[in-house]
């Protein structure tokens, strides 16, 4: 149960933070939990029992693809942070696998934890539905609020107390970056809130939730379809009730992929049922129409409150278009870094680099597994998971024509081990984010009761999920289809969930116990000691470098933005520097503050100037890919030269952007900026005009709105060019 519970924490914290480090206390616990089990055996002398599969190889060739590019980055360039967050939670994977194949030999774990994962899932949904038709509309409404006060305090115009006391209250919830945008930038902030109403869970994507959505949906679904031969309603009503719950919450992420995934996923399940000799999967004549009834009144709900709308179908070939953009540049990309590819955490700043002319999105992922996999762990990692989908297929196919894996259901599982798993998952996650954080969303505590409900509704109703081979091998095909066009093999709780699906379709034991090896207690004791090590190197190196930084440059931030305390925040900054070496963002927020100081100071204090200049060129040290921070750098120099019409400050202004364009040579923005940087120096800088004009032209026909110029710069550009 504390194993399903560990598992389940996943589910509540953005598996999508991954690369900022967020989650390297899950991975901390991982590491801990494992050796602990397998110390449990190492005190009793019980011998570990086990046998290498292709599946098993499959995995540690994942792994290993990434710590070996991962190895690279911090032996080379790259940023360090980044790629050893990543490679924390790619070892924490590995012992999750591990921990799988020896946990999951029982039955009764099986069942455990899958009936966790759907009832987590149902929660979820709820929250889901709820985010989607109140939640996302009173924060539009607080982010205009906010906004209202930003504008007000810009122009100096004063606050009432408890206005005062709203606007503070309003920026530490919301948080202080969006005070550092400008106007237009706050205003096409708050159009995507009010725009974005797909439900995320406790993801931060609508897409990464549809990830478990999927799962837990056609588990169910198959389990409702064998409840359909049986005489107990109300088990069926229950199921019933979990059915539509999750289906509508997938609805409402307008996850195409998702969609499609799902799809194909009941084909394989109807298709797998029909060939299996033993007809497990049959329904009444009643229930195809009326399930075709229940999707129709769902569709049509959703698309009159406002779920879905005609831009979800007609958009779609254009959501294809952007996807094809993000294979051909990562394609490119790969052909110059075919055997390690970028390294973990680093391929946005790669990316950037090959991104097509026209193309809008600077994308953190190629949305697609294969290129994902082979971007951040290599050539190895690639063949690994190729390896680990063929090896898994043939295995689930294997045993779907003889059904000698299904796990026979007698009785539904006692509620108190449907609500330990759920208690222990939310006691878990609060009291860690209580003891990290010092603070912690309430909306956990609502959405513990809500788990709880369900736990007793689902044993109420004497549901149960049947651990069966065609529902297991629906639910990962159609993952995979899901993850061919979304991001997601490089977030720990998409991967868990494959392996997961993985280690319930492969046979408990194997045919042949001769074909089993032995880990002696010397072994034993190796792998405790080289658990307990990994623990603390990710608390260490990880975790609490990470964690303190965070801590002091959210305060930081808070202290200059909202309390105007330039030096306290600079303190804050500072510290979070000497927190975490590794790490750009500190560096970057000394320039920052530096850089917006001298500007106070009339732009004459030439002290704080170079050291902005000196933070950033730090900064840029730490991550030397990353075009923005070449840009800033070229943009701070210009606005020096502005001042001291000095020829060495526009030469370094136009070095710094010469760097950045070469990073970054698709964005019209800053090309434009580069052509006027040039303009300056009196070279010819009619080529990058004319560039950055047809760059423009690329978004204007796109309706990439926000990449396009403005007319002031276009009409500058014009100039240069004539």
């Amino acid at each position: 149960m504390l194993f399903a519970a560990l598992f389940l924490c996943r589910f509540l914290i953005p598996t999508e933070a991954t690369e900022q480090g967020y989650t390297l206390w899950l991975a901390a616990l991982g590491f801990g939990f494992a050796a602990v089990t397998i110390g449990s055996y190492w005190h009793r002398s019980e011998p570990i029992r086990f046998r290498l599969t292709l599946v098993d190889y499959s995995v540690a060739a994942m792994v290993l693809g990434h710590l070996l590019s991962g190895f690279i980055i911090l032996t080379g360039q790259g940023n360090r942070r980044s790629a050893l967050n990543i490679m924390w939670e790619w070892a924490a994977i590995g012992i999750f696998w591990v921990l799988c194949r020896l946990i999951l030999k029982r039955r009764d774990s099986k069942r455990i934890i899958v009936s966790a994962l759907v009832i987590a899932v149902t929660s979820l949904s709820l929250l889901g539905i709820w985010q989607h038709y109140f939640w996302f509309p009173q924060q539009a409404q607080r982010f205009d609020k906010l906004i209202h006060y930003m504008q007000r305090v810009e122009a100096h115009d004063s606050l009432a107390v408890y206005e005062q006391q709203e606007y503070k209250l309003l920026m530490a919830e919301l948080g202080t970056d969006l005070a550092s945008l400008d106007a237009a930038g706050r205003m096409s902030f708050l159009s995507r809130v009010q725009d974005s109403v797909e439900p995320i869970g406790r993801f931060a994507l609508a897409n990464s939730f549809a990830a478990p959505l999927i799962i837990a949906f056609l588990l169910v679904f198959y389990e409702q379809i064998i409840a359909l031969k049986g005489q107990d309603r109300r088990r069926q009503a229950g199921l019933a009730a979990i059915v539509m719950v999750v289906l509508l919450c997938l609805f409402l992420t307008k996850s195409r992929t998702a969609w499609v995934g799902t799809a194909v996923g009941l084909l394989v399940m109807f298709v797998s049922g029909w060939r299996n000799s033993q007809g497990q999967v049959g329904l009444p004549r009643w229930a195809v129409p009326v399930f075709i009834l229940v999707i129709i009144l769902m569709i049509g709900w959703t698309t009159l409150t406002g779920g879905l709308d005609p831009q979800v179908i007609s958009e779609a070939p254009k959501s294809l278009q952007y996807r094809l953009e993000y294979w051909t540049s990562t394609s490119r990309m790969l052909g110059e870094h075919f055997v390690f590819g970028v390294g973990p955490g680093n391929f946005r700043q790669h990316y950037l680099g090959y991104k097509l002319p026209g193309a809008s999105e600077e994308v953190l992922d190629p949305h697609n597994l294969f290129l994902g996999i082979w971007a951040s762990g290599g050539l190895l990692a690639l063949i690994g998971l190729l390896a680990f989908i063929g090896a898994v297929l043939s295995q689930s196919v294997s045993v779907t024509q003889t059904g000698q894996q299904t796990v026979d259901v007698k009785s539904p599982l006692k509620l108190s081990s449907l609500l330990i798993p759920q208690l222990l998952t939310f006691i878990c996650v609060i009291g860690v984010l209580n003891v990290i954080e010092g603070t912690t969303d309430p909306i956990l505590f609502y959405l513990a009761g809500v788990a709880i409900l369900v736990s007793v509704l689902f044993s109420y109703c004497s549901c149960r999920v049947t651990v069966s081979p065609i529902g297991l091998l629906a639910a990962f095909v159609a993952i995979l289809i899901h993850l061919l066009g979304a991001s997601g093999i490089e977030m720990p709780a998409i991967m868990m969930l494959l392996l997961l699906l993985a280690a319930l379709i492969l046979p408990a034991s194997p045919d042949d116990s001769k074909q089993e090896k032995t880990l002696p207690l010397s072994g034993q004791f190796g792998v405790v000691c080289l658990c307990v090590m990994t623990m603390l190197g990710s608390v260490a190196y990880g975790l609490v470098p990470v964690r303190l930084a965070q801590t002091e440059i959210n305060l930081g931030k808070y202290h200059v933005i909202v309390e105007g305390r330039t030096q306290i925040g600079r303190q804050s900054f500072q510290r979070a520097a000497d927190a975490d070496p590794l790490s750009p963002e500190p560096q970057q927020q000394l320039a920052l503050l530096n850089y917006s100081l001298w500007e106070k100071s009339g732009k004459r204090d030439d002290r704080l100037f170079d050291k902005a200049v000196n933070h950033l060129h730090e900064a840029i040290d730490l991550d030397p890919f990353a075009a923005g921070r070449y840009r800033r750098l070229g943009y701070i120099w210009n606005q020096r030269f502005a001042i001291s019409q000095n020829s060495e400050h526009a030469a370094n202004a136009i070095v710094a952007y010469k760097q950045a364009v070469a990073l970054y040579p698709n964005f019209a923005s800053l090309q434009a900026e580069y052509a006027l940087a040039l303009k300056n120096t009196q070279e010819d800088a009619a080529p990058v005009a004319k560039f950055a004009l047809s760059l423009d032209d690329l978004n204007h026909k796109n309706g990439h709105d926000d990449k396009q110029l403005s007319d002031e710069l276009r009409k500058q550009l014009e100039e240069i060019v004539d």
